[in-house]
């Protein structure tokens, strides 16, 4: 029999999930246990964990596992006070920015836009700009 071939791990870093296993087929390896986890290391969708580790040398066709950041989605925020919206993004682990402007697009003193929009999927960490309606004094 033919001795058994082998391969360096490539680094999947920062790849999404096709072009990692693109990469592992180039090199003669196999796609292991592919999961995900919020860890804030990288864009959603992107790996952030890989097994064996970068510059193993391996069998071909050994499995490579990977972990995929799984970001978090933007809450809806719109229409709820300060203190709520606040709060209901840290939960997700998002923080808020807070901006106030006269923009006739609902109560004062509540929510009328949010950057990223709601359902977003963004990093763990990310920032969320909100805008709060103020009584226009001109």
């Amino acid at each position: 029999p033919e001795p058994p071939k082998f391969s360096k791990v490539p680094n999947l870093f920062g790849m999404d999930k096709n072009v990692a296993m693109f990469t592992l087929a180039f090199n003669q390896l196999e796609p292991g246990t592919i999961s995900y986890r919020k860890t804030g290391r990288g864009q959603p969708g992107t790996v952030v964990e890989q097994s064996p580790r970068v510059g193993s040398s391996v069998k071909y066709r050994t499995p490579v596992n990977i972990v995929l950041e799984q970001g978090v989605r933007v809450p809806n925020v719109i229409g709820l006070g300060e203190e709520e919206a606040v709060n209901r993004l840290n939960q997700e682990g998002l923080i808020g920015h807070i901006s106030r402007q006269t923009t006739g697009k609902g109560e004062i003193g509540t929510i009328v836009e949010q950057n990223p929009s709601a359902g977003t999927s963004v990093r763990i960490k990310s920032a969320v700009a909100l805008v709060i309606e103020i009584e226009d004094w001109s």
